[in-house]
């Protein structure tokens, strides 16, 4: 499962987003849960933009198109009103036991699915919010 840098949260005309939460997510690191096409993208975090731990996901508007570069794996997700820009920084490796207790859980390993997307995990939304209950 790879792991990814926000680099740019921003408006469909590109201007940042500076609204809300949004500047916060700039610069966190994290691992995706869910990243199709039609699909809400959702992220887990693995540490803020600070780099200190942060356990917590985050489930977005509805994908409309999903662009991966194949040189660097970075990842670009254009949802209804914004475009997220992620930066691929190596693979996760464990140590943040929010992620690491979704991905050990047998019924969500089985849930597991290949995306479109190269490296991209998909965990199916309705059992991940029962898992977090």
């Amino acid at each position: 499962m790879k792991k990814y840098v926000i680099e740019s949260i921003s408006t469909l005309s590109g201007a940042p987003r500076t609204d809300g939460k949004h500047p916060q997510r700039v610069g966190s690191l994290v691992t995706m849960l869910d990243a199709v096409v039609s699909r809400p993208l959702t992220y887990a975090y693995i540490t803020d933009k600070d780099g200190q731990f942060k356990e917590g996901s985050f489930t977005g508007n509805i994908i409309k198109e999903l662009r991966t570069d194949e040189k660097t794996g970075d990842v670009e997700a254009v949802t209804q009103d914004s475009i997220f820009k992620f930066a691929a920084t190596g693979e996760y490796d464990g140590g943040n036991h929010y992620i690491d207790k979704l991905l050990s859980d047998e019924e969500l390993k089985t849930s597991i699915t290949r995306t479109g997307v190269d490296d991209i995990t998909c965990i199916d939304l309705d059992t991940l919010l029962k898992e977090i209950k």
